[in-house]
This record gives structure tokens, C-alpha cells and sequence, in this order.
């Protein structure tokens, strides 16, 4: 367990807070039949499909295949990590956090950041009294931006009047200068003087998502062109910029009140400002141009649908197509808005309206017909030899697709841009199919039919879980077709020699990386009906015993037929036989 937590004390967490009335104060519950059943809140559904079994203390989605624990809904649900997950459980419950033994270094760690988070809040406060008082020149920047007051005191936003008045004030607070400077809001001059690191600017203070001040953004607001328009204040220990999204705290607000169907990515924090003020208030900015493994793995905590927003000159183009693979293998939807004439969020819904950009995000591109586009512009189509290019380079990008129907499209979509024919470009297209590469541990027998064999091992497991133990159940250690299966199929079999009970939520303190485990398949062998689990259990445990024998056969066979030891096959047309006979008594009841 992370953090130094045990399992015993996960445990009796879970005992303190159960599953359906954990749930059932984030969505409305039913009960029909064994499970209580709502409307799934991490897809949009008309229908309930979204299940929670209070015997095995475990949810899941039959529609989108969403699964886990308690621990696991309210991490998913509130966008949080393990812990802190952990920590809103201990606290609707009353369970007392465990005191955790730390080295003398992880405390100072945390000393130091706590004492950089005091620091970071008496600033952002200063900052903000700051624009309250004879602070005309960014008030008027502020209105002639078009932000309401509702809008400057959502986002905290403050100024900075001059170089010395927040290091003094700091100081007199009696923080120490080496924490002032590690804060990054100081700097100290060669004259060891300290002074504001964002001096004389518009101050737009960056949070975490649980609302705790980070960083800060300063804007000048005069046309000094020796100085950036935009300064961060510099990687702290509370500030890793690749690893925050700016506005993502108002994001887990709003998760909490409603379900957010996609979030726009934008490049900077003025950009979700002008939005917000906008009435588009499901916006974060990466505050850069490269989105980062970390930040895709934050956006999908809030949602699996990402549009795209950048600035429409080619720097934003390039750096759309840098971030798009990142945000594809994190497994999120992808698309694309392209603003036209060099126009950034704001500067479009100012001239074009509101209207026109939400039509954008309703006309929002994906990202492989984003990627045809951003192609199509490098090649002179006039020029066959370039417009043979222009195919072979697009068909390489379809050759990614595994949908077929969808290959098909973009196919058709190549021959009304380059007149070639259908037929010679799905001739190219299959003349250099990709290789891959699956890595497939060998298995015991060779499986016939894979699908109905993964259904019954899946049925078996589900059972085992469910404490159903019955005759025969070790017959699917011949099938363990992944090797998640096989983990789960081996804590299984410990527990039961060990006469332990496991359950499907003590899976998730057990199975690392269960977003894609298969956990999920085994919940989908739930049925309703006692008999109808009774019948279906036994004809899983026939038929994985028919695929076995008959593979056992097979190979005796080969052996008779090779073998030149007369004993030899004679010991192996007893066995065949025996096997034979085992074979013909197998009747399926369905």
C-alpha cells in the first residue's frame, strides 16, 4: 500500500463507509433485484446500467465497463489521487487518518512545502487587496477586457504595483529569505536586495485542484516591448508546469455539480478567463505549447472527450500535433478546433460572438481528419508526383485506423482529393500492412473457440469471487488467457488453499493498473437468476473440459502416430481411449 497505509487498515476503511450509501450521495440509487442501479455519472446514458453490488462492496457500468471499489468511484468521481480519495472516505466515516512514520527528510520536505504554501496564500492575498486599492491602471486594463467583477474575484486575479512592497511585507511576516526565493515569488538582486518577481504586472494566481495557490501568472499591461508579456513565476516545490493544468480547480468544482461531456484545452490562462467571462466554463489552459503525460493523465480524472483549442497560427498548429499522440495513448477522444485568421479564443469570440464559437466546438474536427488537413497543406496537389506523395503519406496515417468502416471513409476522402481510384489506393493500403507484434504467452492446450472459452472463465472467476466454490472450478488454469486473468486466477486460488474469502473489491488492493485490467469482463458475467448461474456454471466447467480433452486427444494422436516404442504407444492408446471414453459422457445443457 502507498503512503505507509496497510491493508488491514484499507480494510476496516471500506467496513466504515459502504459502497451504496457512499454512492448514493453522489447519484440517486435503486434497488432491483441483489444490486442497486443509477444512472452511470461517468457517461451520459438515458437508461440505468450502472450497478452496485452491495454483497461484493464493487460497482459496475454494463454500458461503458467503468468498475471498482469505493476507494476507486470516489477517486474517479472526484478527480483525485489514492490518497486523497482515502482521505474523503476517512472523513464521512470518522476513521482517523494513521499516523505515518516518515524519515527526517520526507518531514522536512513537508515542512518546507507547507511553509511555501503559507507564503503562496499571504501572497495571492496581497495581490488581491492590492487591485482593490489605487489600482486604477489594471482596473481599467481589467474593464476595457471586458471581466466583470464576478469574473476578477472567481480567479483571484490581483496585481502587483511595484518591485519592493510584497518583499517587505513578506519579510515583516517573518518569513526567511532562502524560503521567500524557493517560493518563487522573490528574487533577490546582486545587491541582496529582495523584490517582487513579477513586478508591476496583472497577477493571475494558478491553484491546484484543491483550490491551494501554486504559482503565479503576471501580465504586463503597457506596450513595453523589452519586457514578456507573460511571466510564471519559476518550478517550485509546489509548481511542476508540466504537471498542472490551469483551471482544472474549477473543473472539479463543476464535476461535483454536473457531468462534464468534453473539456477544451487551451494555451494560457487569459484564454480561460475570457471564456469563463464567456459562459464557457469547461476550459483549462496547459500554460504552454506541449501537453505532457501527467497533464493528459489529469484531464482524463474529469473527462475521456478533449477538444483542442490552440491559437490559429502555424506555432499553435505544430503545437497541437505535438500533444494529440500523448493525449490519444493516455485513451482520450480527440478533436480539434481550428480559429481561423491567427485569431486566439478570445480575440475570435469578440469578433465573431459566442454563438460562433460554441458552433466550433459543435464542429470540432478528430484528430485523424485534423491530421489529413494539417498534411493536405504540405503538397502541391497540381503535381501528380506530389499528389502521389500527399496519398502515400495519408494512407500511412489510415493504416492506424483499426475500425475498417472507418478506414473505408478516409479512403473515399483521399480519392475526392486526389483523384486515384479507390481500388489502387485500398491496394496500397494493403500492400504495406503494419506488423505487429503480439506477445502471447503459450498456453497449456491449444483454444478453439477463444471467445466462448474468455466468456466461461470469466463466468467461473465472477462465481469464485462471489464465494460460489464448486466441483471442478480449477479446470480454467488450462485457459488463463492474459496475464491479468492469471494473477487474478492465482490470488484466487491462494485465498481458497489458504481457506481465505477474496472478493472482487479486494481486487483492487491487490491488481496494480486495474483501469485496464480484466476485472471489468468478469462483472458483465453477472446474472439475475439462481438457476440460470447454477446451469450456465456447469456447462462452462463441460465445455472447458471438452476443449481440454479434445486438445489432450490431439496430441496423443500425433504421439500414436511418432512414437517407435511398441510399450510406448501402447500406453498411449490407453490413455486416448480412457480420454475417449471421459469425452462422449460430456453433454452440454445448452
Amino acid at each position: 500500500m502507498p503512503y505507509g497505509i496497510t491493508p488491514e487498515w484499507i480494510e476496516n476503511l471500506k467496513l466504515q463507509n459502504d459502497i451504496v450509501n457512499v454512492i448514493g450521495r453522489y447519484i440517486p440509487l435503486q434497488k432491483k433485484g441483489k444490486n442497486f442501479w443509477g444512472r452511470c455519472p461517468f457517461h451520459h446514458e438515458k437508461t440505468p446500467s450502472f450497478a452496485v453490488d452491495s454483497y461484493g462492496q464493487y460497482y459496475h457500468c454494463f454500458g461503458c465497463g467503468e468498475s471498482g471499489d469505493v476507494i476507486k468511484f470516489v477517486q474517479k468521481y472526484e478527480g483525485v489521487e489514492f490518497i486523497e480519495a482515502v482521505k474523503i472516505l476517512a472523513d464521512m466515516s470518522g476513521v482517523k487518518m494513521p499516523e505515518f512514520n516518515f524519515d527526517d527528510k520526507i518531514v522536512e520536505k513537508k515542512n518546507k512545502k507547507d511553509r511555501l504554501q503559507k507564503i503562496l496564500s499571504l501572497t495571492n492575498d496581497f495581490y488581491i487587496n492590492n487591485l482593490k486599492h489605487n489600482a486604477v491602471k489594471y482596473t481599467s486594463y481589467l474593464q476595457k477586457r471586458g471581466f466583470s467583477v464576478e469574473t476578477v474575484k472567481k480567479f483571484s486575479i490581483g496585481c502587483s504595483k511595484n518591485s519592493t512592497e510584497l518583499a517587505q511585507y513578506l519579510i515583516k511576516s517573518g518569513f526567511d529569505i532562502q524560503d521567500l526565493k524557493d517560493s518563487g515569488v522573490i528574487g533577490v538582486n546582486n545587491y541582496k536586495e529582495a523584490y517582487d518577481f513579477l513586478a508591476e504586472r496583472l497577477i493571475i494566481p494558478i491553484f491546484d485542484v484543491y483550490n491551494n495557490p501554486i504559482a503565479f501568472g503576471g501580465r504586463i499591461i503597457t506596450d513595453n516591448k523589452d519586457l514578456a508579456k507573460y511571466k510564471n513565476t519559476q518550478q517550485t516545490l509546489l509548481f511542476e508546469k508540466n504537471k498542472v493544468l490551469y483551471g482544472l480547480n474549477f473543473i472539479r468544482n463543476l464535476k461535483s455539480q454536473q457531468k462534464i461531456e468534453n473539456l477544451i484545452i487551451v494555451e494560457g490562462y487569459m484564454d480561460v478567463i475570457a471564456l469563463s467571462q464567456a459562459g464557457i466554463i469547461n476550459s483549462v489552459a496547459s500554460m504552454g505549447t506541449s501537453l505532457t503525460v501527467e497533464q493528459a493523465k489529469l484531464l482524463k480524472r474529469f473527462s475521456d472527450n478533449v477538444i483542442i483549442c490552440y491559437d490559429g497560427d502555424a506555432a499553435g498548429q505544430n503545437a497541437t500535433l505535438r500533444g494529440l499522440g500523448i493525449l490519444e495513448e493516455q485513451g482520450l477522444n480527440v478533436k480539434i478546433i481550428s480559429l481561423p485568421d491567427n485569431l486566439d479564443p478570445d480575440e475570435f469570440i469578440k469578433d465573431k460572438g459566442v454563438s460562433a464559437f460554441k458552433q466550433l466546438v459543435e464542429d470540432a474536427i478528430p484528430l485523424k481528419e485534423y491530421k489529413l488537413r494539417i498534411l493536405l497543406k504540405q503538397y502541391n496537389l497540381k503535381n501528380v508526383y506530389e499528389r502521389s506523395n500527399f496519398a502515400t503519406e495519408a494512407i500511412k496515417l489510415i493504416r492506424k485506423i483499426d475500425n475498417a468502416v472507418e478506414q473505408e471513409v478516409y479512403l473515399n476522402k483521399i480519392k475526392e482529393i486526389t483523384g486515384f481510384t479507390y481500388d489502387s489506393l485500398k491496394t496500397q493500403l494493403n500492400k504495406n500492412e503494419r506488423s505487429v507484434n503480439y506477445l502471447k504467452e503459450e498456453s497449456p492446450i491449444e483454444i478453439g473457440n477463444e471467445a466462448t472459452i474468455k466468456k466461461s472463465v470469466n463466468f467461473i472467476l465472477f462465481k469464485l469471487l462471489n464465494g460460489d466454490i464448486e466441483k471442478d472450478w480449477d479446470i480454467i488454469k488450462y485457459f488463463l488467457y492474459s496475464k491479468q486473468i492469471e494473477d487474478i486466477y492465482n490470488l484466487i486460488s491462494d485465498a481458497i488453499t489458504q481457506d481465505k474469502k477474496i472478493t472482487i473489491s479486494d481486487l483492487y488492493n491487490n491488481m496494480e493498473n486495474v483501469e485496464n485490467s480484466a476485472i471489468g469482463d468478469i462483472l458483465k458475467s453477472d446474472f439475475s437468476e439462481e438457476l440460470s448461474q447454477k446451469l450456465y456454471y456447469n456447462d462452462c466447467i463441460k465445455f472447458l473440459k471438452k476443449e481440454y480433452l479434445m486438445n489432450k486427444l490431439s496430441e496423443l494422436k500425433n504421439k500414436i502416430t511418432q512414437s517407435v516404442s511398441v510399450s510406448e504407444r501402447a500406453d498411449y492408446l490407453k490413455e486416448y481411449n480412457q480420454l475417449s471414453k471421459e469425452l462422449s459422457i460430456l453433454k452440454l445443457n445448452v
